[in-house]
Formats: structure tokens, C-alpha cells, sequence
């Protein structure tokens, strides 16, 4: 069996193949700077989908080159994951086709209105962690549904403007206590994502 769970890997370290050829499930976690929410989330949902054939990096509308939020990294690591080697990156069109081939999730509606207007094409598999929780509770027999399934009868004008139901705080700069309450958010959200991910059935 391949395992293949992999958290902002460097391309050097991903092997020559494909992830498609190798049956992978790509998932790319995207937030403004890369230094909080989206590394959290691709860190914690990597360590629940454990070794199951999946992909998971993450990117940020921002420049990159920085370290991980250190409150942001002490709150990870209270859920025994790790981003003391984290580096950001920005976001670039080769990144998203490459890393957010089958899945993009974003932490807030404003990050998602700015990839799907740039890139309309999106829009079926760019969605906020909150919404994505959201579909997947509705859908409460989700096992093996595949991603249009899950989100059938979603509409963008659902997602004008923000709310606090498919947006993740910013928390960058806040005390710890703010950090921990976002990765608590993020490890049960993450959890659940990953049940469905693992439900797949992405072949052998």
C-alpha cells in the first residue's frame, strides 16, 4: 500500500511520478499569509488521514519565505503535529493545478472569491473548511460521495460577503489562547474531512 500522506513536502521529495498516476488525492489548504491557518490545517489533516494515498500542501495569497506563527505552531503541537520546519509559499497558477488538483480548501469566503474570480474553473473543488464541514455534516451518509456530490445545490451567492459560519478568524498577532481556539477549530474540522477523504475510493 502507498503511503502518501504528505504536508507541504517539497517538490524534490515527492518522487517522479504523478500524484494522479499514483492514485493520490490532492488537497491544497490555502489562507492569506501562509503562516497560520492554512499550514495548521494541512499539518493536522495530514495527521488524521494517517497513511491513506493522499497529498496535502499548503499556500498563501501573500509573498513567501516565512516561518510558521509561532502561537500558531504551540497550538499545533498541543495536538502532537509539527510546523517548526514550515516555510510559506505563495500561491501561483502551477501550484493550484499541480497541489489543488482535486481539492482546494480555503480558511474564509474572501480568499475563495478571489481564486474563483481569477480562476472560475475553480469553483467546484475551491471551498471554505467551515462550508466543506458544513456539506459533509448535511450529507451525513457521505462515505465513498464523491466532492460535486457533497456540495450539491451550492450556489456562489451564498458567499458574498463574510460570516463567521464559513470564515476562520485571522489570528495572527493575537495572544496564544486565540491560537489554540482556532487549531482546536481546525483539528475537528480537519478530522471530519479527513473521515470522507478516507472513504474515497482512490484504488490500490
Amino acid at each position: 500500500m502507498l503511503t502518501a500522506a504528505v504536508a507541504d513536502l517539497p517538490e524534490s521529495e515527492r518522487g517522479g511520478d504523478s500524484p494522479r498516476q499514483l492514485g493520490l488525492f490532492r488537497v491544497l489548504t490555502v489562507c492569506t499569509a501562509n503562516i497560520s491557518r492554512s499550514p495548521a490545517a494541512a499539518v493536522l489533516l495530514s495527521k488524521h488521514v494517517a497513511d491513506y494515498r493522499v497529498q496535502i500542501t499548503s499556500a498563501g495569497l501573500l509573498p513567501g519565505g516565512r516561518g510558521a506563527d509561532l502561537q500558531t505552531a504551540l497550538a499545533v503541537s498541543d495536538h502532537g503535529a509539527d510546523l517548526s520546519s514550515h516555510q510559506s509559499r505563495q500561491l501561483t497558477p502551477e501550484i493550484l493545478d499541480r497541489d489543488g488538483r482535486d481539492l482546494v480548501i480555503v480558511m474564509a469566503r474572501a480568499q475563495l472569491r478571489e481564486l474563483v474570480v481569477a480562476n472560475p474553473e475553480l469553483w467546484p473543488r475551491v471551498v471554505t473548511l467551515k462550508e466543506l464541514s458544513r456539506y459533509l455534516f448535511i450529507r451525513n451518509d457521505n462515505s465513498g460521495m464523491s466532492l460535486d456530490r457533497v456540495l450539491i445545490g451550492r450556489k456562489m451567492s451564498g458567499l458574498i460577503g463574510d460570516d463567521p459560519a464559513d470564515d476562520l478568524a485571522d489570528v495572527h498577532g493575537l495572544e496564544l489562547n486565540h491560537h489554540r481556539e482556532m487549531v482546536g477549530t481546525v483539528n475537528r474540522l480537519t478530522a471530519q474531512v479527513a473521515t470522507w477523504i478516507r472513504s474515497l475510493p482512490l484504488g490500490e
